[in-house]
């Protein structure tokens, strides 16, 4: 998995989450990155916030450290006519082989919460 450009910490947290937990529930990696993928593109900046702030909570950790990557629209994506655009959900893609993880132990996979919406979630 690499990243086309630099990645906001928060959706690239969310996206790696939602991918992890497609691989563990048994898709390959490009099903696992496509649904991910599709999971971040119905999330506007306020239900990414929330999604992550669910995933902090869940996670017991803190929030991401401000910096270069902190949600910060680069300004030619800002002009575009479709800020949010690919920029959020189109970032990694898959190179290598396509299988899935397996859960060694045979255990349900935890979920991520991501999937969970709120008022104000887009779902487009």
């Amino acid at each position: 998995m690499v990243s086309l450009w630099p990645v906001d910490d928060e959706t690239g947290c969310l996206l790696m989450a939602a991918l992890y937990e497609g691989l563990v529930s048994g898709l390959g990696v490009s099903d696992a990155l496509a649904a991910a993928q599709r999971r971040i593109r119905r999330l506007d900046a306020a239900g990414r916030q929330r999604a992550y702030a669910r995933l902090r909570d869940r996670a017991g950790t803190e929030a991401a450290a401000p910096g270069p990557r902190d949600g910060r629209v680069p300004a030619a994506v800002a002009r575009a006519a479709r800020p949010e655009g690919p920029y959020h959900w189109a970032p990694f893609i898959h190179i290598g082989g396509a299988d899935g993880l397996r859960a060694a132990d045979g255990r349900e996979p935890g979920r991520t919460g991501l999937h969970d919406t709120s008022p104000g979630d887009r779902h487009d």
